[in-house]
């Protein structure tokens, strides 16, 4: 979805800024950035099995 994804660039981005998950969902809640469900609130776990399990979605296709 469109949200994973921003939710994924956003995480991406800091992490390249040396951010740990921790901090990333300070962040998150900070910025009020919905879950991907819409409801409760983000932690430094779902954060990192998003990251882990979803990452990939990122990689540029070998095909183009």
């Amino acid at each position: 979805s469109g949200a994973q994804r921003d939710a994924l660039e956003r995480i991406r981005d800091l992490r390249g800024q040396d951010r740990s998950f921790a901090r990333i969902c300070e962040l998150f809640q900070a910025e009020n950035i919905p879950t991907l469900s819409g409801e409760g609130r983000w932690s430094k776990g779902t954060l990192w099995n998003l990251w882990r399990n979803h990452s990939r979605q990122l990689d540029p296709d070998p095909g183009e």
